[in-house]
Parts: C-alpha cells; sequence; structure tokens
C-alpha cells in the first residue's frame, strides 16, 4: 500500500471510530435529518453486482398511485462514505465475513466475537442498532458467512428486512406528526359523538361528523390543490363474519357516492385492488389497497382502506385513507394518513 493509501485509509478509520463512539453517548448526538422513504445502502461495488436485484426486490416495494410509486428507496453509497452519511434516518449495510477494506472495518467493529460466530454458523444474518450514530436513525446490518450464504439470506428474508425498515419510517412520522398543535379539542369531539378516539394533527378540518350516519370525515387541503382524507364508518355487530371484502368495498363505495363527489375504486389489467390480512390495533383486519378515480374531475389517486371488528364496542368500522396530489408523489401522504389511523381507540379502550 502507498503512503497516499495509507493516509486515506487512516482518516476514514478516523471518521469510523468517532462515529462509531456515539453508541455509547446517546445524549450527544444529532437528530437524523433527510427523507424517511430514503434507504442509504452501503455494500461494496463489486458485492452490489451480486446482489442488487435481491436488495431491490427487498426494500423498494411499489405502489399505484395510479403511477407506480416505491414506498421505500434504495441509494447506494460506498461503505467508506459513511462519515457523511451519518444523519440519514435508514442505514442498510450488506456484507459478508470475508469482505476487504472498508467492508471488513465495519464489520470488525459492528459484530462482537459471539455475534461474528453465529453468522459463521449462518445462525444469524441480521443485526439492527437504533440510534447508531443519529437520535432517531436505525441501523440495519445484513451479514453473511459468504457471497452465496448472503444472497440466500436476502431472497428469503426481503419481507422481515421491508417491515423492520418501514416499521422506523412509520415510526418516525406518527412522532412528527404530533409534535406541535394536536388538535385536542376536535379529537374529544369525536369521541363525544362518534364513540372512538382519533389524533387529528393540526391542520385538518371536520368535514363531516354524523352520529347519526356514524360517519365522520377529516380532510386537510393544501395550497396546490392537493387533498388528505380520513374517513371512519361504523354500524353495530353482533357477527364478526359480516366482515369480508365484499362488505367494505360497498361502503366504500356508497361513502364515496355521497360524499367525495362520485369517487370510483378504480382496475384494470395492471392495477387491482391488493388485499391482504393484518392485524390493526391488536385486532385482526383487512387492508384493502388501490386506486380511485373521479371521471368527472378527471383526477385519482391512492386509497387504503381498513375493515375490522371490534370486541370492545360490538361494532363493524371501516378507516378508509386516500390522497390527492396530482402530478407529484403520494406514498407519503399516505403514510401519514396511515398512521394518524393507527391512533384509532375506542372510548372502551382508552379506560382500559
Amino acid at each position: 500500500m502507498n503512503s497516499a493509501n495509507r493516509f486515506a485509509l487512516g482518516v476514514w478509520m478516523l471518521l469510523l471510530i468517532v462515529a462509531l463512539s456515539f453508541f455509547s453517548s446517546c445524549d450527544q448526538k444529532p437528530r437524523t435529518l433527510g427523507s424517511v422513504d430514503r434507504v442509504i445502502t452501503l455494500a461494496d461495488s463489486t458485492l452490489w453486482l451480486q446482489i442488487e436485484p435481491l436488495v431491490r426486490s427487498a426494500v423498494e416495494r411499489e405502489k399505484f398511485t395510479p403511477q407506480p410509486e416505491k414506498m421505500l428507496n434504495v441509494v447506494v453509497q460506498p461503505p467508506s462514505a459513511i462519515g457523511n452519511l451519518k444523519r440519514y434516518p435508514h442505514i442498510l449495510f450488506i456484507s459478508t465475513l470475508d469482505s476487504k477494506g472498508a467492508d471488513k472495518q465495519i464489520v470488525d467493529q459492528l459484530l462482537t466475537p459471539a455475534a461474528r460466530e453465529r453468522v459463521e454458523q449462518d445462525s444469524s444474518f441480521l443485526f439492527q442498532k437504533k440510534d447508531a450514530w443519529s437520535r432517531g436513525q436505525l441501523l440495519v446490518a445484513v451479514i453473511g458467512r459468504d457471497l452465496e450464504t448472503l444472497k440466500s439470506r436476502l431472497a428469503t428474508n426481503g419481507e422481515v428486512i421491508f417491515n423492520i425498515i418501514n416499521g422506523h419510517a412509520n415510526s418516525i412520522v406518527q412522532q412528527s406528526l404530533y409534535s406541535s398543535h394536536e388538535q385536542f379539542d376536535i379529537e374529544k369531539q369525536i369521541l363525544d359523538s362518534q364513540g372512538y378516539q382519533i389524533r387529528v394533527q393540526h391542520d385538518y378540518i371536520v368535514a363531516v361528523d354524523s352520529a347519526a350516519a356514524r360517519f365522520l370525515w377529516l380532510r386537510r387541503l393544501g395550497s396546490l390543490g392537493d387533498q388528505r382524507n380520513l374517513a371512519v364508518y361504523w354500524e353495530p355487530c353482533e357477527d364478526p363474519s359480516m366482515l369480508s371484502r365484499e362488505w367494505m368495498i360497498a361502503n366504500r363505495n356508497r361513502l364515496a357516492a355521497d360524499h367525495f363527489g362520485g369517487d370510483i375504486i378504480y382496475e384494470d389489467e395492471q392495477i387491482r385492488i391488493e388485499e391482504q390480512d393484518v392485524e390493526f390495533k391488536e385486532l385482526y383486519a383487512i387492508r384493502l389497497d388501490g386506486v380511485w378515480l373521479n371521471e368527472q374531475y378527471s383526477v385519482g389517486g391512492p386509497f387504503r382502506t381498513y375493515g375490522f371488528f371490534s370486541p370492545h364496542d360490538n361494532r363493524l368500522y371501516l378507516i378508509d385513507l386516500s390522497v390527492l396530489r396530482p402530478g407529484e408523489r403520494k406514498w407519503l401522504f399516505m403514510r401519514q394518513l396511515d398512521q394518524m389511523a393507527n391512533t384509532f381507540k375506542t372510548a372502551a379502550q382508552l379506560v382500559m
């Protein structure tokens, strides 16, 4: 190694040691900066050529809004750039035990002897560290004992990796939503009229709050014509089996006809409703993701609808989220609405 290379490696090692020293001094760390949908991915260029399709398949899930839009975006950087990247919310480091150079230095710093042994035995490959270099940050390390093992782990654990990073993005968004000027008066109004609570961000208005119709509609109107909508409908129910995709679509269509200017659910050969069984507030729920269209105004956007039965008050609930943002990326707004919906609690849950 010539003197110039030795000097460069020495400078990089100093940056790495300084960065890692923050692990034990959380209070001194700065807050993260940068978009929550950007995943800084540290990988050696030669390794990246071998694993790129697997990583992008795992992390960059797409939704139609109606254009295909990535929920998370991979931004690849060399491991030697770590000194300039320690303020980003998500850092994904991918390597193998037989790596060289900057990769090896990071692996040696991250893995304890016990953790290294587990990787060698292929009993561990995925490691997480919160507040690694900045407060509010998540470092995810995927380390295989060799290239083939790493590729196998990436191929079979994409859902796990995505859920970890996506969940962290959701937690950042929820904290930011209610950092100031939460509308407690509106929340109390909703609780009194509807029998449940949803935390309301500072710039939403109540478009409809009808106890008789068992319907709530919260809206946020942007200066550029964008809209964010959260609607809740409920009906008394003694039979949880009434919950179905058909019940959800029929009620969404009815509510859209009554309140949303005739919006319809749009489907074609490529854009279809995605149905998934999920857990919502510790209850079984059906989640529908799709695209809405208003033919009269030639606009459309994404929607997400939750349907679930609540044993706390024997009600069947429908929570619908939708975004209008012509010509712009929409999923970040959907992520915000989703986190707002996840503050839902029935009156009975509030006193548990």
